[in-house]
Parts: C-alpha cells; sequence; structure tokens
C-alpha cells in the first residue's frame, strides 16, 4: 500500500514537471502562455495578448498601444485588412507580410472623446492564414472625466 501511494505521489510530480517545463519552454518561445494554448490549439498566427487594458485614461488624448503577431507557419502570412469598431481607433502601422518565423507590431492609437467614458473596443485583423482569417483583438479602459 506504501509503495502504491509513493508510485502515485512520483507520476503525479513528474507530470507536474513536465508541464511546467512544457508551458515554461512554450512561453519562452512563444512569448505566452496563452500564445501557447493558442499554439497548441492549432493557430499559427499568435498575438502577444488579445486583450489590452488602458486602464483609466484622460479625455482628448491620444495613447498609443500594440500587439506583437508572430507567425509560425511555414509560410508567408498577409494582413489583408483591419477593421475597427470605432473611428477613435487609428492604426500606425499595420504590417503586410509577417514571414514565418518572424514578428511584426500592429500598432494602434486611440483617442479618448468625453462621449465614451467605458472602452470596450474591437479590433479585427484579417489574415490570408487559413486558421486565422480573422482574429478579433480587444481593447478596454475608462476615460477619466475632467481631464484634457
Amino acid at each position: 500500500m506504501k509503495k502504491r501511494i509513493l508510485s502515485i505521489l512520483f507520476v503525479s510530480s513528474m507530470t507536474w514537471m513536465i508541464l511546467l517545463t512544457f508551458f515554461t519552454y512554450g512561453s519562452y518561445k512563444f512569448g505566452s502562455l496563452r500564445a501557447t494554448i493558442d499554439f497548441l490549439r492549432g493557430e499559427r498566427l499568435l498575438v502577444d495578448h488579445k486583450y489590452v487594458n488602458l486602464g483609466t485614461m484622460p479625455m482628448n488624448e491620444s495613447i498609443r498601444f500594440s500587439y506583437k503577431l508572430t507567425n509560425m507557419s511555414s509560410s508567408t502570412v498577409k494582413i489583408l485588412g483591419v477593421n475597427m469598431t470605432c473611428s477613435c481607433l487609428r492604426p500606425t502601422e499595420v504590417p503586410d507580410l509577417i514571414k514565418p518565423g518572424e514578428s511584426e507590431n500592429l500598432i494602434v492609437n486611440i483617442l479618448t472623446k468625453e462621449t465614451m467614458p467605458d472602452i470596450n473596443l474591437t479590433i479585427d485583423l484579417f489574415t490570408s492564414d487559413p486558421l486565422n482569417q480573422s482574429i478579433s483583438l480587444n481593447v478596454i479602459g475608462v476615460v477619466k472625466k475632467g481631464s484634457g
């Protein structure tokens, strides 16, 4: 009985050690645990984070943020277009092509306005990747009244 319990504990601890090693390596290779999980699900155009929380922002300010796009496929991915759910969002740098194994940044500016106290916006990215023809990215935050 004691040997059986020790055997179960050993297998359990080895399983956790393997998982921890795998996810640590995946986070190193792909940039985050989220990207590692996306890769395991079959995605090959990885985004470092699909949600950006801008926190509390002053009114009438232009704020810049970015998403890192990494192509883990064996072919070049073309960015076909970007759709923003608000005219307050402006893409300032959109990569045309992302070569295999390379990363590019999608850089976006938001102009906060008095009429937008809570921000919950979506950026849709359209690509030539058959597994990721569209990727939804989210931006959240709060505009502080009386600033600017």
